[in-house]
C-alpha cells in the first residue's frame, strides 16, 4: 500500500458518556463541536467527567444537555 493511499480513519462512538478529566481544560467553549466530533448523538450525553481540570466556572452550554444526569467537576477552580 502506498503512503498516499492510506486515509485517516475518523471514528465516532455510540456512547452516552465522556471522560475529559486531567486535561488542563480551562473553558467549555466549543464543547458542542468536540462532542459532535466524537459522538453520534451529543444530545444523548448522560454522564461526563470534567474533574481535575482548570475550570473556573460552569458554562450555560451544559444546560443544553437535558439528558445529562451525572457531571463530575471536583478538583477544578470553581467558586460560587
Amino acid at each position: 500500500v502506498k503512503q498516499t493511499q492510506i486515509k485517516k480513519a475518523k471514528t465516532k462512538k455510540i456512547t452516552t458518556s465522556l471522560v475529559l478529566r486531567n486535561n488542563k481544560i480551562a473553558s467549555l467553549d466549543g464543547l458542542e463541536n468536540v462532542l459532535r466530533e466524537v459522538m453520534y448523538h451529543p444530545s444523548k450525553l448522560v454522564w461526563m467527567d470534567l474533574s481535575h481540570n482548570r475550570l473556573e466556572s460552569i458554562s450555560k452550554e451544559i444546560q443544553t444537555y437535558t439528558n445529562l444526569q451525572s457531571l463530575y467537576l471536583h478538583c477544578n477552580y470553581i467558586h460560587n
